[in-house]
């Protein structure tokens, strides 16, 4: 998906957009956030 496509997807609510190459920490916390968003809200 190219970078300029992202910005689409943060308006329609993704939290956070993961590209290849995303490391296991990125996507740990990626996953992490949104839970805590989740049971936060």
């Amino acid at each position: 998906m190219p970078e300029g496509d992202f910005q689409s997807m943060y308006d329609a609510g993704i939290a956070r957009v993961l590209t290849p190459g995303a490391t296991a920490d990125e996507v740990v916390e990626a996953v992490s956030g949104a839970i805590k968003e989740y049971r936060d809200s």
